[in-house]
C-alpha cells in the first residue's frame, strides 16, 4: 500500500541518526515525536519513520522502506533502531531481546540502592501482561528532592517504565498521565522541564548478521540535560559504566 507522504513541519529539523549499516538505523528521537502513525489513529502527522525515509531516500530513487524495530512513547526521547528492510525487523528484534535496552530518567524522590521491579500489568489492548525492569540510581539532586537513575527494560511493554516507576511511588517527572500535575508545572517554570524526563540512552546486542558485539548510545537533548544541569545532575562525571551482558 506505500506509505502516503506526510510534509514535514517547516521548523522540524534533520533526525539525528547515531549509527546504520545495510540492515537498520538507529536514530535519535526527539522529544514530542511519534515513531509510526498506527493504522487506527485519525489525521496523519509527521513521524520519526516519515522523517527517516525524506533523509535516507535518495532523489529520483523509490521510498526506502523503512520497519520500526521497537518504539519510545511520544514524549520520550533517544535511540530508536529501524530495519531498512522487513526481514530485518525479527531478526534485530530478536537481538534486541538478548541485549540490553538502558534509559535514563528523573524521577522524584531519592533511590538509595538497584530495585528489581517485577511487576505486571494492563497493556494497551487491557491484557494483563508480566513486565520486569531495574532501577539503578546514579545521583540525587543537591537542589531538588530527586534522582536521575539508568532503567533496564527487561521486558518491553507498553509505557512500561512509567507505569513501574509510579509502582514505586518514584514518578518520572514531566509525565502527564502517571505522575502529578502541580509538580510538572513546578519543575517546567522553575527549571525548564517542559516535556517527560525519560531518554533512550543505550541499546546493546550482537549484530544479528556478523554476531558481533554491538552498542549504540544516544546524546541527551538540551531540553533535558539543561534542566538536569540546573538540578546538580548532569554532567555526570564518571556516569555509572553500563553493564555489557551481551558481549
Amino acid at each position: 500500500h506505500g506509505n502516503p507522504v506526510v510534509r514535514a513541519p517547516e521548523d522540524c529539523e534533520p533526525v539525528a541518526l547515531l549509527w546504520q549499516d545495510h540492515t537498520a538505523v538507529v536514530a535519535n528521537k526527539p522529544s514530542g515525536m511519534l515513531v509510526h502513525n498506527a493504522a487506527f489513529a485519525g489525521q496523519r502527522e509527521y513521524s520519526l519513520l516519515d522523517a527517516l525515509r525524506a533523509q535516507l531516500t535518495l532523489p529520483n530513487e523509490p521510498q526506502t522502506p523503512l520497519h520500526a524495530v521497537h518504539r519510545l512513547d511520544r514524549g520520550t526521547s533517544g535511540a530508536v533502531l529501524v530495519a531498512r528492510a522487513a526481514e530485518w525487523t525479527a531478526p534485530w528484534q530478536a537481538a534486541l531481546q538478548s541485549g540490553t535496552r538502558w534509559y535514563l530518567a528523573l524521577v522524584r524522590g531519592y533511590l538509595a540502592e538497584p530495585i528489581d521491579v517485577d511487576h505486571p500489568f494492563k497493556n494497551d489492548r487491557g491484557e494483563r501482561v508480566a513486565a520486569q525492569s531495574r532501577f539503578v540510581p546514579l545521583a540525587s539532586s543537591p537542589v531538588e528532592r530527586c534522582s536521575l537513575v539508568q532503567v533496564e527494560l527487561q521486558s518491553g511493554r507498553f509505557r512500561q517504565i512509567r507505569q513501574h516507576a509510579k509502582h514505586l511511588a518514584h514518578p518520572i517527572l514531566g509525565d502527564a498521565e502517571y505522575g502529578k500535575g502541580p509538580l510538572n508545572r513546578d519543575y517546567a517554570a522553575r527549571f525548564g522541564l517542559d516535556r517527560l524526563a525519560l531518554h533512550g540512552w543505550q541499546l546493546t546486542a550482537r549484530h544479528p548478521q556478523s554476531g558481533e558485539p554491538w552498542q549504540v548510545s544516544a546524546p541527551l537533548p538540551a531540553s533535558l540535560s539543561e534542566p538536569l544541569a540546573l538540578l546538580g545532575l548532569w554532567p555526570l562525571v564518571p556516569l555509572n559504566p553500563l553493564p555489557q551482558s551481551c558481549v
